[in-house]
């Protein structure tokens, strides 16, 4: 899926969340091991009453529904091909180091919704999850951005890509004896 794809679709259906914060909260529910019917997420992400009446949102939610599909089969590879969706390389730093922030928020939004999962999941999800609420709040001071912040953010999104990874494994992908949707 692409990043621009997705925005559109967001956009022109009205939905006021932005394409990273939708595959951030699709990875962290998936992560959590509880991720396998997107439909309690989609719920709360999108306006259900206006994507039964609206074309728009109905195909957003099909994209949705879809990148949740390829996010269970990418955190679920054994080659770690999972990777979060911001905007490409040519879009200006500063737009994507906010993109990154959203997905970060997105994510610890989905993994929320899996109650205390993240509790569950130790000391390395625990410091994952802090990591990616630090992250969140990243910006930008000059609106250009120098070769060492595309280098820290290169950086920054390889984290979210193994963190998320780490989550997944931790979580999803051990057993599951109490954890249950709060």
């Amino acid at each position: 899926m692409e990043f621009d794809a997705l925005q559109a679709a967001l956009t022109q259906a009205g939905i006021p969340v932005s394409a990273a914060e939708c595959h951030g909260a699709l990875a962290g529910w998936v992560a959590s091991g509880l991720g396998q019917d997107p439909s309690p997420l989609l719920e709360s992400l999108l306006d259900q009453g206006a994507a039964a009446q609206n074309t728009d949102a109905t195909r957003c939610h099909e994209l949705l529904v879809s990148a949740h599909t390829a996010l269970r089969r990418e955190l679920d590879s054994e080659e770690l091909k999972f990777a979060p969706l911001l905007p490409a390389d040519e879009t200006p730093l500063p737009v994507r180091v906010a993109a990154m922030g959203e997905w970060c928020e997105g994510f610890l939004f989905g993994l929320g919704l899996a109650g205390d999962a993240a509790v569950q999941g130790g000391s390395e999800v625990r410091e994952v999850v802090e990591d990616f609420a630090q992250i969140a709040r990243a910006g930008l001071d000059d609106e250009a951005g120098s070769e060492a912040d595309e280098v820290a953010y290169a950086e920054l999104v390889e984290y979210l890509r193994v963190g998320t990874l780490l989550v997944h494994d931790t979580l999803a992908r051990a057993p599951a004896p109490a954890r249950k949707l709060h």
